[in-house]
């Protein structure tokens, strides 16, 4: 049974990929190769059944190569240059990120690796609107610059088309992020569209 699931998950995968394809593997991928060989040791050990069994191993090797094959000729998130270009801005102005998935990304590479285990705490704030335009009424300060990164599955959201009037920056190898720069000139005419 094992065997045929793990094929149909692949058949599914193949047939409908998915950006993240991988994160239903991450967090068992370490064990999901052991459980996937069990069913096919246990063909391999039964009288005839060698030959099927090395069709499933081959099946899933197959399938496996071509969604890395793909992974490697699409090419992978790489949210570096939008973090250096961050790191590079005055520690006084903050970051704001449409996701918390942005914000994690962002701060991976703006804090440093051990940005979570701080709690959050750096040199300066990177914060997550949760999608939220009004929550930048009552965490950017008048006067100030300040940095709102949306990523590719913000786009079609209230918080996107609101930041559509300050000047951006795109960044497409960080998943097509785009960085806007939160100018203090526009902060009024921002607080009055968020309400």
């Amino acid at each position: 049974m094992g065997g045929r699931g793990v094929l149909a998950i692949e058949a599914l995968e193949q047939i409908r990929p998915h950006v993240y394809n991988s994160r239903h593997f991450l967090p068992p991928g370490i064990a999901l190769t052991a459980l996937a060989a069990l069913p096919i040791g246990r063909l391999w050990r039964a009288p005839g059944r060698r030959a099927l069994a090395a069709g499933v191993l081959g099946a899933v090797l197959v399938l496996d190569a071509r969604g890395l094959a793909g992974y490697f000729r699409e090419g992978r998130a790489d949210w570096r240059p939008l973090a250096h270009f961050l790191k590079g801005r005055p520690a006084g102005e903050p970051i704001f990120t449409g996701t918390q998935y942005s914000q994690l990304c962002v701060a991976f590479y703006a804090a440093g690796a051990d940005w979570l285990f701080r709690g959050g705490r750096g040199a300066r704030p990177i914060s997550n609107l949760e999608l939220d335009a009004r929550r930048l009424t009552w965490s950017w300060k008048p006067g100030t610059t300040g940095w709102l990164v949306i990523s590719w599955n913000d786009g079609d959201t209230p918080l996107a088309g609101w930041a559509r009037m300050f000047p951006a920056t795109p960044f497409p190898t960080a998943e097509a992020a785009i960085l806007y720069r939160l100018d203090p000139v526009l902060w009024e005419r921002m607080r009055e569209t968020a309400r």
